[in-house]
């Protein structure tokens, strides 16, 4: 063979090698399809409501100047005819009764601490996890602003101290503390008058010493006749921080509540009146409550409609919440979660003959790509809900579901 020929048939075999590699590199690296592993959850989306709490509630005033010493904290049940709250001619005196507050607390935790039986009575590893415990819960308290119960938890820390103290065999002479501390309360007894006046409620409740202004406004009664322009128009009312002249703060005289949302007129077909729905309100640390549909209000080519819902817990958070941004669950569905985009249109047949067109996705399986039909039970625009049938030709979990592909034709099921 000539040099020249045979030069030639070496860069023929040599491209043909490169070819070769090449396209071996290419099979190792081209991915037809681009998928994603599916799974079996619970499926929720949630909407954020715009809206306003109506409570069955009268502000309490008095007719007298004075010191305010409050008989009961805000978000406390009252009997009625219970004395809510004293006046005082001089600062002084609310400073004792607050002092004598203070002292009552600290002799209840040492009687407390006096009837356990002493370090034999109590475990050091218990009485650590319960100190640790109300550390805990105080600084959450702190970190999410929720101090209602920052009295209760400050006072159980010191307990929890004075058990450890206990615990590791510390002499407290409780009898002599509490004894001090009688004569210290009895004391400052002595020193404070009599109260000029008083404030009592007339009907049973929960005290609140914080008013906005708007408590006759927002009524019940208020809600009887209520339109979409009403509601949008309480909604952007003010609230007023300084307490009114003579207002001493309010009562709410039953622990049901109205929730009025201003939403669009196209996600008010979302609620049914009567179905239980779930509030959580960020602001108030997390809250989640309980709230019943009570009335849908829609008017004719209206871009807003009117959702009224009912609530029946109470405390000092729902005493003070006025215009609030809850977010209420809408969806909730428990299955095989699938991407929209994976779903794909096939022509089939059913029982009867009859030519249908049915929604399946496909899923790898080895190399080839076969179709599984899916049982839906909820559908929106971002994902399909399939129930976890265990049929063979079924989507299931796991499964390497096509979302991005061409050419996907029906397999061998």
């Amino acid at each position: 063979m000539k040099p020249v020929g045979k030069k030639l048939l070496i860069a023929f075999f040599s491209l043909l090698l490169l070819i070769y590699i090449g396209y071996q590199a290419y099979l190792v690296a081209y991915e037809p399809y681009e998928t994603v592993v599916v799974k079996e959850e619970t499926y929720t989306k949630s909407l954020e409501l715009e809206g306003f709490f109506v409570r069955d509630e009268a502000v309490l005033k008095t007719g007298q100047s004075g010191i305010i010493g409050y008989q009961y904290k805000s978000g406390e049940k009252v009997p009625i005819n219970a004395e809510i709250a004293r006046i005082y001619e001089k600062e002084a005196d609310l400073y004792a009764l607050e002092k004598i507050d203070a002292l009552t607390q600290q002799r209840d935790i040492l009687n407390q601490l006096q009837n356990s039986t002493g370090g034999e009575g109590l475990k050091i590893d218990l009485v650590s996890q319960q100190l640790a415990d109300a550390k805990y819960s105080l600084m959450r308290a702190v970190d999410t602003g929720d101090l209602s119960n920052i009295d209760s938890l400050s006072n159980e820390i010191l307990l929890c101290l004075n058990q450890y103290a206990l615990c590791i065999g510390e002499d407290l002479n409780i009898t002599n503390v509490i004894g001090d501390i009688d004569s210290e309360i009895a004391s400052l007894q002595s020193q404070i008058p009599n109260a000029v006046g008083s404030v009592k409620t007339e009907r049973s409740g929960y005290f609140c010493s914080t008013t906005d202004g708007l408590e006759e406004k927002f009524s019940f009664s208020s809600l009887e006749n209520l339109t979409v322009a009403d509601a949008e128009e309480m909604l952007a009312a003010s609230v007023s921080s300084q307490t009114a002249e003579n207002v001493i703060g309010k009562m709410t005289y039953s622990n049901g509540w109205k929730f009025v949302a201003v939403v669009p007129a196209s996600e008010a077909a979302i609620f049914k009146e009567g179905a239980t729905e779930t509030f959580s309100f960020a602001a108030a640390a997390g809250k989640e409550t309980s709230v019943t549909v009570e009335r849908i209000i829609t008017e004719e080519n209206a871009e807003k409609a009117v959702v009224i819902f009912s609530g029946m817990d109470m405390d000092n958070d729902f005493l003070t919440m006025r215009f609030e941004n809850p977010r209420v669950q809408t969806v909730s569905y428990s299955g095989i979660v699938i991407p929209k985009e994976a779903v794909r249109i096939r022509t089939a047949t059913d029982e009867e003959g009859n030519t249908v067109q049915e929604k399946v996705v496909y899923a790898m399986f080895g190399n080839s790509a076969r179709a599984r039909s899916l049982d839906i039970i909820y559908e929106d625009d971002d994902v399909i809900i399939s129930n976890a049938t265990g049929q063979s030709g079924y989507i299931s979990a796991y499964d390497q579901v096509i979302i991005k592909g061409k050419e996907l034709n029906d397999a061998e099921n």
